[in-house]
Parts: structure tokens; C-alpha cells; sequence
């Protein structure tokens, strides 16, 4: 609240001023203070404005960082025609400036948007585009993900041996980047694909070489398909100690992985009431000191 009254006392004494570039910079403040409140539709009113006047002023650059905000609160809304929009404009800029590493970033961003409308054939285009300039800028990161991406999608498709391919390529990439969370990640999406295959000994290498971080860092959503598989597993090699021990442990989470949701999304809506009633409160008391 403190930040907002500063910000707001700032920018008036901007416009005073005629401050325009010190006035996009605190119009930008006060949308990043909106978004991290997940009051997007404030944010994205605040960074418009301040992308218009760094438009205007000439500050491309500057403006297309804030347009990648703004597609980044479009896809948060679900809003993906207009993330879209945002993506092709800053990709254009990107290609005028040859800034390659970051048109990788913005191919893999609108890939992303694609596949959230269901458009897998746009989406395979702008994540194959993404690895193109990934590897004119080496830019690794983005690689990896827009491979294991790839790898997503076949594998929804039951294309098991282009979705293993993918995921290998992503592996390999990851591994130099020594990313934890995604090489166990990557480890259990072939471990997947190489069950669905039949392959049931590399499936088994696969889930194992994952679990240890999986464990120890307690990621239940990730634990929860894992558990369920090694059972699987087991089960072909017919060792009912370890399908029991996995079954039980698959159980067991499953069921307090949902009551920790139930719980949260309970608190979710209790929070959501509270705030919903201090608001008309405090418009109640507004309109008592305007009639006094």
C-alpha cells in the first residue's frame, strides 16, 4: 500500500514536471506491483500506458520488454489471441534487430500459445523455428525446453519413437545445464514413453535415475505418476513386495495430494470472500464521507 502511494504521489509530480520516459517507468512500476497482487487487469491498464509512451518516445527496446509482459498476463488470462498478437509484434522487432537469442524466447512463447489453442500443427512449426535460432544464438535453454515440448505433443499423439527422440535431444541439452528439476523431469517423460513402448527395463532405469530428487525435494505431483509406474514396472517382473511397496506409496500420497488441494482451494475461496467484503466496506465508508 506504502508502494502505492509513493509510486502515485511520483507520477503526479512527473506529469508536473512533463517527465514523460520518468513517468513510463513509474506506470511500470505500478503495474508490476499489480501483477505480483494478481490484479491483472490493473497491471495491464498501467503497462499500455507506459508502453505508449516509450513507443512514442522512440524507446523500442524498452517498449517491446513491456509488450512481453503484457503477452505474458494475456496468456496467465487465458486470453491467447491477444498474447498472440503481442508475441507477432515483438517477434517483427526482433527481426529487424537480428536479436536472435530472444526471437528463440518469442518463437517457443508463441509455440506455447498455439498449443493452448489446440493448434499442434502452428505449435510444432514455432517450437521447430525456436530450435533454428536457439542454435544460431546459442541460446540452450530454450532448446531444451522447446524439445522436450516437441516430445510433449508426440507423445499425445502416441508417437512414441519421434516423442523418445525429442526427449533425448532435450536430455542431452539439459544435462549440460545442469538443471536439476528438469533433468529428473526430462528422465521421467522417456521413462514414460519407453513403458508405453514395452521397453520395460529403460522405462525402470529411467524412473529410478528420477526418483532419488523427486524424494528428497517432495514434489507430489511429480511422485504421484512416478509411484504408479514403478508399480507397473514391477508388475511385469512380477515382484509383488516392490508392487505393493509402490501401490501403497502411490496410494498414500495420492490421497494427501488431494486433501492438501481440497484444503487450498477451500482457503482460496474463504480469502477471496474476506477481500471481497474489506472492498465493499471500505466503498461503504467512501460513501458516508461523501455524504457528511
Amino acid at each position: 500500500l506504502q508502494s502505492k502511494k509513493f509510486y502515485l504521489k511520483s507520477l503526479e509530480l512527473r506529469k508536473v514536471l512533463k517527465d514523460t520516459i520518468g513517468s513510463a517507468k513509474i506506470l511500470g512500476n505500478l503495474a508490476g506491483l499489480y501483477q505480483r497482487q494478481q490484479k491483472l487487469d490493473t497491471a495491464m491498464i498501467y503497462s499500455i500506458k507506459a508502453m505508449k509512451i516509450l513507443e512514442n518516445k522512440g524507446f523500442k527496446n524498452n517498449a517491446t520488454l513491456i509488450k512481453s509482459n503484457i503477452a505474458s498476463m494475456y496468456m496467465d488470462l487465458k486470453a491467447y489471441d491477444k498474447a498472440l498478437t503481442y508475441l507477432k509484434d515483438i517477434l517483427e522487432y526482433q527481426t529487424q534487430t537480428k536479436d536472435y537469442f530472444f526471437k528463440a524466447n518469442t518463437l517457443s512463447n508463441i509455440g506455447n500459445a498455439y498449443l493452448l489453442k489446440f493448434d499442434t500443427l502452428q505449435a510444432i512449426k514455432h517450437y521447430e523455428l525456436a530450435i533454428d535460432y536457439s542454435n544460431k544464438s546459442e541460446n540452450n535453454q530454450t532448446k531444451s525446453v522447446a524439445f522436450s515440448n516437441l516430445g510433449n505433443i508426440f507423445s499425445a499423439k502416441n508417437n512414441s519413437k519421434k516423442a523418445i527422440n525429442y526427449f533425448n535431444q532435450s536430455l542431452k541439452i539439459r544435462k549440460e545445464l545442469n538443471s536439476d528439476y528438469d533433468l529428473a523431469s526430462i528422465k521421467m517423460s522417456l521413462g514414460m514413453e519407453y513403458l508405453r513402448t514395452g521397453d520395460v527395463k529403460k522405462a525402470k532405469d529411467k524412473f529410478l535415475e528420477c526418483l532419488f530428487y523427486f524424494e528428497d525435494k517432495e514434489i507430489k505431483d511429480k511422485l504421484i505418476p512416478l509411484y504408479s509406474s514403478l508399480s507397473v514396472v514391477y508388475a511385469y517382473e512380477n515382484n509383488v513386495s516392490k508392487v505393493r511397496f509402490y501401490s501403497d506409496k502411490y496410494s498414500n500420497l495420492n490421497s494427501i495430494y488431494t486433501s492438501e488441494n481440497q484444503i487450498k482451494k477451500i482457503s482460496e475461496i474463504e480469502t477471496k470472500y474476506e477481500t471481497e467484503k474489506k472492498e465493499k466496506e471500505i466503498a461503504q465508508q467512501k460513501e458516508q464521507l461523501l455524504e457528511n
